[in-house]
């Protein structure tokens, strides 16, 4: 229940290839959503759901991109990408933002699902993308994290770190900020790629880090064989 007495929905994915939608008062109603399976690949659901202008939106395994309606679970439109999709969608300016395995950042149209552009890394993209400044800002396996335009996909610049980028950055006062892999967050300048500070945590930072009140907030492994992540405060 928010603050202004309306109730919300909660969408929730699973690995058992199937979507959940309750509303949170008992008489409201719920429906599920099951992917068929396409034999391609299996249609487990790893990305997070994105709620917008009635419709869900929500990547599967099986290399589908999702749209379905959130008042009965219908489905308003697919796209097909050539591998699985565990990059959590974003949505900007009725585009829908995604990485998928197959090594590509795409941009599809919210309200139909086509194709509207495309960008080819060197390796699976597993980062959700965030969007600011008009500019695309997306991790990649292939060791870097690269800012697109987020008109027609043409790379403006890419930072190479030295391991895989799998967060999703956060980008405050046209800085980005994101970690690795290779257990360091680093601070980019937003418009020319340039590296501004990294702290070094010692061990692979895969969450995306919040920023509150001048803070950075991220997890990190401890490098330890038995794991013990850490929640980690920055006053950069």
């Amino acid at each position: 229940m928010g603050a202004d007495g309306r109730c919300g929905l909660l969408a929730v994915c699973s690995l058992i290839c199937s979507l959940w939608l309750q509303g949170c008062a008992d008489d409201q109603s719920t429906w599920t959503f099951a992917q068929r399976n396409s034999g391609r690949s299996s249609g487990n659901i790893q990305t997070t759901p994105v709620l917008s202008n009635t419709k869900v939106f929500f990547g599967t395994d099986s290399g589908k991109m999702y749209a379905v309606d959130s008042t009965d679970g219908t489905v308003a439109w697919e796209f097909s990408a050539a591998d699985a999709i565990q990059s959590s969608p974003t949505v900007s300016k009725q585009h829908v933002f995604f990485g998928s395995n197959d090594r590509k950042i795409y941009a599809i149209r919210e309200d139909n699902g086509e194709y509207v552009w495309h960008f080819t890394t060197q390796g699976r993209v597993l980062s959700p993308p965030t969007i600011s400044n008009n500019l695309v800002f997306v991790g990649s396996s292939d060791w870097r994290l690269y800012a697109l335009d987020e008109v027609d996909g043409k790379k403006v610049w890419e930072f190479r770190t030295e391991a895989a980028v799998h967060c999703s950055p956060a980008v405050f006062n046209l800085i980005v900020y994101f970690g690795s892999l290779d257990g360091k967050l680093y601070a980019v300048s937003a418009l020319a790629g340039e590296l501004v500070w990294e702290f070094d945590a010692g061990s692979s930072i895969k969450s995306s880090p919040a920023l509150d009140d001048g803070k950075i907030f991220f997890g990190s492994d401890n490098g330890a064989p038995v794991r013990n992540p850490r929640l980690i405060q920055l006053l950069p």
